[in-house]
């Protein structure tokens, strides 16, 4: 207790305020992830309150590394969040999966960060996917925050993708036939279950009706 930390309402938002808290007082009854704060800026400087002890997201006198790292992550979720639902991502989603172990990589799917690759370590990653460590390093859309932990925004999670996409085509392709395959039998079964006799749907006779 008497711990100084960089208060964030929502610990996910990128780029979101920090504030200076005072930790007064730890769990409770009922509370047991909960630590009682008190604020030491701002208009409420003095306040105190209960909040999740996630939203406690730094040590305060590491405030200005964990800024720098969450604006370099913001940088990359701008440029990548938009591909979010397209034809590119489901096709890198799909590729990915096939990396082994599946804990090394991890492509981010959410609104907010949408197509950031999760690397691990930068040299332990780069050796998986086939690429130079040095070559990462040099790309302004890949960052290395203050733990070690690589990130990749979407023009190099899209290479690669296609760099992974090359040396396991024997393993994907496979994959990718049946799940086409299960897309060609859903078309198929609304028209295989029609009764006999009964015309698709959108399609008439091809014979005028009789008028009486």
């Amino acid at each position: 207790m008497g711990e100084h930390w960089a208060y964030r309402a929502r610990p996910k938002e990128l780029g979101g305020p920090v504030r200076r808290v005072e930790v007064v007082r730890v769990g409770g009854r009922g509370r047991a992830d909960w630590l009682h704060v008190r604020f030491l800026d701002g208009d409420d400087a003095g306040l105190q309150e209960w909040v999740d002890a996630t939203s406690l997201v730094a040590r305060w006198e590491d405030v200005e590394a964990f800024c720098a790292d969450d604006a370099s992550e913001l940088a990359l979720a701008e440029a990548s969040r938009h591909v979010r639902g397209s034809a590119d991502f489901e096709a890198a989603r799909l590729v990915l999966g096939f990396v082994r172990p599946k804990s090394r990589l991890r492509l981010r799917r959410s609104v907010a960060d949408a197509g950031i690759l999760e690397m691990g370590s930068m040299d332990g990653s780069a050796a998986l996917v086939g690429m130079d460590p040095a070559e990462l390093r040099g790309d302004p859309m890949v960052f290395e925050n203050r733990y070690g932990r690589c990130l990749a925004g979407w023009p190099v999670t899209e290479r690669i993708a296609r760099l992974v996409a090359g040396r396991l085509a024997e393993d994907i392709l496979p994959e990718v036939d049946r799940r086409q395959q299960a897309i060609d039998q859903e078309r198929t079964l609304p028209v295989l279950l029609q009764p006999p006799g009964r015309p698709q749907a959108g399609r008439g006779s091809g014979r005028p009706a009789d008028r009486p």
